[in-house]
């Protein structure tokens, strides 16, 4: 046993390993993608000046008739700027442009543009008028993702956006007419609609406009899956090392069995009643919804912010969940305040926000996520959080293989405490030091990558995933005792209706509630004058209630109604029942 001295110093040594990993984030690269995009040339591409994606391939396809040479062909990058292409192959470009010579038909001027926007211009998209008006007077720009979380385009001539005025549209799903609206925008009831590009062709009698745009889109694609979850197999595999390397120390090192036999599993496992039943089938709709949602449903939920950990940059997402991104990067934008007041001007021209737009978003998102976070607390954590989902099944795996978790003691829980605490300093602090918290999240690789293919670089966030799996694998979420948005949410437990209470005079002191409780809340047992138990800790994942042999000493309450509670009856049939 270790005394309380290597205890100490243990947690010492393990903030200062955090500390460390937090501040080297932006020196290491574990995994990087290569964005290159190669070019490539149809001279027989139809009826319209198009592109076409495949994988990381783009074609430029000329229409049937038309000279090589009367299309010019540029790329935009974020550094350089428009440049006019010279060869086959272009790293880290936001967007290509071609521009087909003028032509006279119908008595009319027909200008013809295409656009094609790459996943590396995803986050920066091609500003109106990047290109000179005179070259390119008609555009159509697709708006920022990462402000509204939903897809639309605004319809842009001689520099100013195209109001209220009537265009033919045409997509995957046929051919029609649409008019804009006051900003010059067309919004899209199914994003399905985007990934095989659009045409917009507006015409005021003189001259006629035709404008090609497509996105790449390609953590939509199974090629994009294929890329984007690499860095999830690199994570397994380093957690799949871990796991057998805590295995042998406690094996070799300690002398303690890794294994229990069937009986004492069948002892320790728990049997799940309605309430659980419920819980999980809520976890595995939400993890689903969260992740894939709005790829099944063509449509997102983009005015509302669920406060959970799933990473804000999959465009799949059914429900945005973007705020963990929003609060790790308040310092980030404070760091360098002049550069933040740029990127801002940059994003409301092209959502054609005024002040007073921006402050509306921002104040409706705010209140929204308030609301969401005081109406359900922790109970996001326990029903709602994938990255809860993913420890819940890890712990299941243990249980399943029936390996011996890890016990963790009174004066542990207290090491994770002060290690939550740190935890939420550099949440919301690491951005002063102009590091992107998000190389550093433990829950980044598990929730964007794989679930969004979307080729994101991976930085030590890789090493704080793998502890955080291999921690939640031998004990029952271990991530949740040192999350910081948790800790966040968590302050908002004494206005949250949902509660968890307890009945002294029922309660025979067996310890069991506390043995069960996966973050070590004492307090749940050894209390017997307060009803109200809920701390900031608490998961209200129902677990203690679960385990508590005593009927009524352990319940939860919704509005002060009776939703769960603990039953001796159901506790001896479950026991019979092993």
């Amino acid at each position: 046993m270790f005394n309380s001295y290597r205890r100490n110093l243990i947690g010492a040594l393990a903030m200062i390993l955090i500390l460390v990993i937090a501040l080297s984030t932006s020196v290491i690269c574990i995994c990087s993608f290569d964005r290159t995009i190669s070019l490539n040339k149809n001279n027989n591409g139809g009826e319209h000046l198009g592109y076409t994606f495949k994988d990381d391939s783009l074609t430029l396809d000329i229409p049937s008739g038309a000279d090589e040479s009367s299309v010019t062909w540029y790329y935009l990058t974020e550094e350089t700027g428009i440049n006019e292409i010279t060869d086959g192959a272009y790293e880290g470009c936001s967007a290509f442009f071609a521009v087909l010579d003028e032509r006279s038909a119908d008595g009319m001027t027909i200008h013809e543009y295409a656009k094609a926007v790459t996943d590396a211009g995803s986050g920066h998209y091609a500003k109106p008028n990047a290109f000179d008006m005179e070259t390119v007077p008609f555009e159509v720009v697709m708006n920022a993702k990462e402000i509204t979380k939903e897809e639309d385009i605004t319809v842009w001539l001689n520099g100013e956006p195209l109001r209220n005025e009537e265009v033919m549209l045409r997509t995957v799903k046929g051919e029609r007419k649409v008019s804009t609206d006051k900003n010059g925008t067309i919004k899209f009831s199914s994003l399905k609609e985007i990934p095989g590009g659009l045409t917009v062709t507006y015409s005021d009698g003189s001259d006629k406009y035709i404008f090609f745009l497509i996105a790449q889109h390609s953590e939509r694609s199974w090629y994009g899956f294929r890329k984007g979850i690499v860095p999830v197999l690199l994570l397994l595999a380093v957690s799949i090392a871990g796991i057998a390397a805590v295995l042998i120390i406690r094996r070799f090192l300690f002398g303690g069995k890794n294994r229990y036999d069937v009986s004492a599993f069948a002892t320790r496992n728990n049997r799940k009643d309605t309430f659980w039943r419920i819980r999980d089938i809520v976890h595995i709709i939400s993890f689903i919804f969260i992740f894939f949602g709005s790829y099944f449903f063509g449509f997102k939920v983009s005015n509302s912010d669920i406060p959970v950990f799933a990473c804000g940059w999959n465009t799949n997402q059914f429900i945005q969940c973007g705020s963990c991104y929003y609060i790790s990067h308040i310092s980030y934008w404070m760091s360098d305040p002049k550069d933040s007041v740029e990127m801002f001007k940059g994003f409301m021209d092209q959502m054609n926000w005024s002040i007073k737009d921006f402050m509306l978003w921002g104040t409706g998102w705010f209140v929204g996520m308030l609301a969401v976070t005081l109406l359900f607390g922790r109970l996001l954590c326990g029903f709602i959080c994938p990255m809860g989902f993913i420890q819940d099944k890890l712990c299941d795996l243990r249980q399943a293989l029936h390996i011996r978790e890890i016990k963790v003691s009174e004066k542990g829980y207290k090491v994770l405490r002060v290690i939550q605490a740190e935890m939420v300093i550099i949440f919301v602090g690491l951005g002063f030091f102009g590091i992107d918290y998000c190389h550093f999240c433990p829950a980044a690789v598990a929730t964007s990558p794989a679930f969004a293919g979307f080729r994101i670089n991976v930085y030590t966030s890789l090493i704080t995933a793998s502890l955080a799996v291999i921690g939640s694998f031998f004990k029952d979420r271990f991530f949740c005792n040192i999350c910081p948005l948790g800790f966040i949410i968590g302050l908002c437990h004494k206005i949250c209706p949902v509660k968890i209470r307890k009945s002294g005079t029922a309660c025979t002191e067996c310890g069991a509630c506390y043995d069960a409780c996966p973050v070590g809340i004492k307090s749940i047992y050894t209390e017997h004058e307060k009803e109200d138990l809920t701390c900031k800790e608490c998961l209200l994942c129902g677990k203690c209630v679960n385990q508590c042999p005593c009927s009524g000493a352990l319940y939860i309450t919704v509005f002060g109604k009776k939703i769960y509670e603990s039953s001796a009856d159901k506790f001896l049939k479950r026991q019979i029942r092993k």
